[in-house]
Parts: C-alpha cells; structure tokens; sequence
C-alpha cells in the first residue's frame, strides 16, 4: 500500500512540475529589424538553453516567473522576466552597436548575415555618424586629423601650394564643390582625406592643397 501511494505521489509531483514549466516562443532583432542568428539564451531558473536560429527566432523551456539572459560576444547581455502570461511571440530587441568595426564583428560571429551588411553599417552612419555634429565642418575638425576648419575651407598641415591658395579642394559625391555646410550632417555618409601624390594624380594641380572627400547617403 505504502508502495502505491509513493508512486502516485511522485507522479503528482512530475505533474506538478510540468504544469510549471512553459515554452516561450519569440524572435532576436537589431537595428530596426535585422535578425540576430546565434545568440545564447538562457533560461536561469529552469537552466535550458539555446540559440537562435539564422531568422532569429528561437523557443525555449521555462520556470512560471523565469528570467531569460540574452548574451554573445558583440552585443550587450539583455535580461527579460518572462511567465506564463508573457505575450507571444516575445520581441527581443538588442542595444545597437555604434561602430562600423562592431558591426564586422557581429557579422564574423555569424550573429548578423553578410546579406544585411549594408543595412547594418548605414543604421550606423545615420544614427551614430557625423549626424551627432552641427555642420560637415564640425565633423571633419573631429574625425579628420592635422586639419584647420575656417568655413567651408579646409586647411591640411604639412600640404604646400603652389597657386597661394591654402584651402584643399573638396569633393561631394564625385562633384567638385566650394561648399559643404549647407549638407545636413545626418546625409553625410564618410569623409576622406587625401594629402599626398595620389590626390595631384587624379585631381590634377587643383589638388595641390589636398582633397577632402565627402560621400552622402544618395
């Protein structure tokens, strides 16, 4: 008898632990919408574990009141309570990396797909690019070295002239231009700078000074 009821109480219990367990279904994006493939999930009271797929969704077993960890090696850990009432497909979003050389990392990790590479580095660029400078010309005083800014013209040191002109010659999308501030930082996409003899070979002696290279998001 005492066999039985031991038996019955183990399968209650069984029951009683499955009945506290649930699977939370959901999906692992970035920078507004690109899947994020092979993250590590976590679930850390029922301890199982997982990745996402290459479409980043992913399914999971968890604890009534459990706590998801989000972790990989580029983007930062992310925590999320979830239960059994958690509404579903769960949404996941990533804090975006800032950088154009985080981004290569994310996709060497095989977390963001080389298809998306464009996408991703011109989120970057328009989010956290020259956007955060009031004009180009604060923009190229920051991100351009040995360089005086007065207006729109652009001093290199160490660069000679022979024409008595110290301003180096500027480029926008291909287009020879005397002005750049009136381009809203935000459509800025890089800024280059050439200084040497390769900028007199394409340029011809115009480029004496040097040549600053302003590409926009066209």
């Amino acid at each position: 008898m005492k066999k039985i009821l031991s038996f019955a109480l183990a399968i209650c219990t069984s029951f009683s632990a499955l009945a506290q367990t649930h699977v939370v279904n959901g999906r692992v994006v970035v920078m507004n919408d690109l899947p994020v493939a092979n993250l590590s999930i976590s679930a850390k009271k029922s301890g199982t574990t997982t990745k996402s797929d290459s479409t980043g969704n992913f399914s999971i077993v968890c604890n009534d009141k459990d706590e998801l960890v989000f972790t990989s090696k580029v983007f930062d850990t992310q925590k999320i309570k979830v239960s059994s009432k958690t509404r579903q497909p769960l949404v996941v979003k990533l804090k975006s990396p800032r950088t154009r050389d985080a981004v290569d990392k994310a996709i060497g990790y095989g977390y963001i797909s080389e298809d998306n590479r464009t996408t991703a580095t011109t989120y970057i660029d328009l989010n956290y690019g020259y956007g955060r400078f009031a004009t180009v010309g604060d923009a190229i005083s920051a991100t351009v070295s040995n360089v005086q800014v007065n207006g729109d013209c652009v001093i290199i040191r160490g660069v000679g002239s022979p024409n008595g002109t110290q301003c180096a010659m500027i480029i926008i999308d291909g287009i020879e231009s005397s002005s750049f501030n009136n381009i809203p930082t935000s459509q800025v996409k890089r800024i280059d700078v050439l200084k040497d003899a390769a900028s007199s070979s394409i340029y011809g002696v115009r480029a004496a000074n040097g040549v600053i290279l302003i590409e926009t998001f066209k």
